[in-house]
């Protein structure tokens, strides 16, 4: 169960939410790995997944734990291995981490990293006219495919929520070592993302592998405008979401009006 140097009247709220959304509480266990830090997990079925999470990141200034959703056993192994081989002195990574990320000007260096899209006619592509806000978290879905080729998107029959201890939800990066591969931003670039966003859009990480990321938020661009200059700053902090994605900025864009859930992807 929860670790004792959790207050107990903050335990029992948190397994009370838990109850609410159909959770085994006695299936909330400890990691088992050597962590510098005390994760816990529970499996949860995936029609309650969103609905478990709104709950427990409600109660996270009390509780000190932000939840993020993991689709399997393996991806959770996969997402916590860079802690497995964790600096002698965690904290101090932690803290230079932060540190490193709030001197960081997000939208300058997003500026910095190619010609203003603007100026490209492909790559800005045409506004669409068929456009709908996503609501519904992309990893809870399975995509089937069947012996014709059709493709068909299932609900998963179970995901696991991870119990991450953080103070504030954009410190995620810096916890889990995220990213510093490929074209992925490292950690530090990442936290500047996450707070820019926090504070601009209510952007809230919820759903999370090594390589994808999914935020739920609540207050969304509501214009063509906002949508294209959020659509230009995501293309620039992750260029697969257009590249192998959707092909444009501008159909991109048109996908962010009132969208409460973001998706990232990097190959």
């Amino acid at each position: 169960m929860l670790g004792s140097g959790i207050p107990p009247n903050t335990r029992q709220l948190l397994l009370e939410q838990l109850k609410r959304f159909q959770v085994d509480v006695s299936q909330l266990k400890l990691v088992d790995k050597d962590l510098p830090m005390g994760f816990y997990a529970v499996p949860v079925l995936a029609e309650q997944a969103t609905g478990a999470w709104h709950a427990l990141r409600a109660l996270h200034k009390e509780s000190g734990y932000w939840p993020i959703l993991v689709q399997t056993e393996s991806l959770l192994d996969e997402l916590l291995s860079t802690l497995e081989r964790h600096d002698d002195d965690f904290d101090e990574y932690m803290r230079d981490t932060i540190a490193e990320g709030l001197t960081i000007d997000f939208p300058n260096w997003l500026r910095n990293q190619e010609p203003d899209p603007r100026d490209n006619d492909e790559l800005m592509g045409e506004w669409p006219e068929d456009a709908e806000p996503a609501h519904v978290l992309v990893q809870l879905l399975d995509l089937k495919v069947d012996d014709e080729g059709r493709f068909s998107m299932e609900q998963l029959s179970e995901v696991l929520i991870l119990l991450c201890p953080l103070k504030e939800p954009w410190h995620l990066p810096a916890l889990l070592k995220l990213g510093g591969w490929n074209a992925c931003p490292d950690a530090a670039h990442h936290l500047a993302a996450f707070k820019y966003w926090f504070d601009k859009h209510g952007a809230e990480p919820a759903f999370f592998s090594m390589d994808t990321f999914e935020f739920i938020v609540t207050n969304p661009p509501t214009t063509e405008e906002e949508a294209t200059s959020l659509a230009i700053e995501q293309y620039f902090y992750c260029f697969d979401l257009v590249a192998q994605g959707c092909g444009s900025i501008l159909e991109l864009a048109g996908n962010l009006v009132d969208s409460t859930v973001w998706y990232f992807w990097w190959d």
